[in-house]
């Protein structure tokens, strides 16, 4: 089975009890801060590290479903 590394701003919003709208506004923060382009994505470990989670309990939960 592949792991998922990237992460949606469903599974933010799944995570976090917050909004779409809320967690497409985190994607964008981290993807600015990153200087990353528009096309790229934003990495479960970019994720955990900006919002002060623990990288392995995030890759945890989303890689169990």
């Amino acid at each position: 089975m592949i792991k998922v590394i990237v992460i949606t701003p469903e599974q933010i919003s799944e995570l976090t009890s917050r909004s779409l709208s809320y967690s497409r506004g985190i994607i964008q923060k981290i993807k600015l801060e990153s200087n990353k382009k528009r096309h790229q994505l934003v990495t479960i470990k970019e994720f955990a590290d900006y919002m002060g989670f623990e990288y392995d309990e995030i890759f945890e939960m989303i890689n169990s479903k």
